[in-house]
């Protein structure tokens, strides 16, 4: 699979890549940016060091996959009313992702203090 990048075609070559993506398809800023499948019996983390050598890569990473394993018991939050912990566009606070870490304490007590707005006159 090629993408008409010599050295970058070389490595595709020599790892055998499934197949080839263009992740931005019309985006005139990032034109280059592509997602690449390998065959399975691989090490990616090997692998992406070796893409990353390469004076034609900008960045080269896995794109590891996650899944939840706990969901907080709050009836709105699967309801669109707590829409900044997790949205697939990614503009959220990734709190299903820091819950694979921790999901808490009821030793902690946490207090978030707001005022609101704050008005400035010029």
């Amino acid at each position: 699979m090629n993408i008409g990048i010599n050295s970058i075609d070389k490595l595709n070559q020599k790892y055998d890549t499934k197949s080839i993506e263009k992740l931005i398809k019309s985006n005139y800023l990032f034109p280059n940016i592509f997602k690449i499948k390998f065959q399975s019996e691989i090490n990616i983390i090997t692998i992406s060091q070796e893409y990353k050598k390469d004076p034609n890569v900008e960045y080269a990473e896995p794109n590891f996959i996650f899944d939840l394993c706990s969901e907080p018991n709050d009836p709105y939050y699967n309801k669109g009313y707590q829409w900044a912990l997790n949205q697939n566009n990614d503009f959220d606070i990734d709190a299903p992702e820091a819950w694979e870490i921790n999901s808490g304490s009821s030793d902690i007590i946490i207090a978030v203090l707001d005022t609101g707005a704050d008005y400035m006159k010029i």
